[in-house]
């Protein structure tokens, strides 16, 4: 999986918790809001794979559901799991 789409699934799945004083990335989510423009500017037409897309009412932004065999990859891969 190229760093990229790992660094956006990060971005806006990422949970993070405090711990000593530091965010640390401790789980992925399974839904997050993303603008459509900083979506389009990362995945071309092999979206489907890494979630389930959905249009909001607000026009600029997705609803994107990650799939559970990526999340989980992902979390493992980073050492989240």
């Amino acid at each position: 999986m190229e760093k990229k789409i790992i660094n956006f699934i990060i971005k806006h799945f990422g949970c993070y918790t405090l711990i000593e004083g530091k965010d640390v990335l401790t789980s992925l989510a399974t839904m997050s809001f993303v603008p459509i423009e900083e979506f389009w500017n990362v995945f071309s037409g092999d979206a489907e794979k890494y979630f389930g897309i959905r249009r909001t009412k607000n026009k600029s932004k997705l609803t994107l559901i990650l799939d559970e065999k990526i999340r989980k990859h992902i979390e493992q891969k980073l050492g989240l799991r």
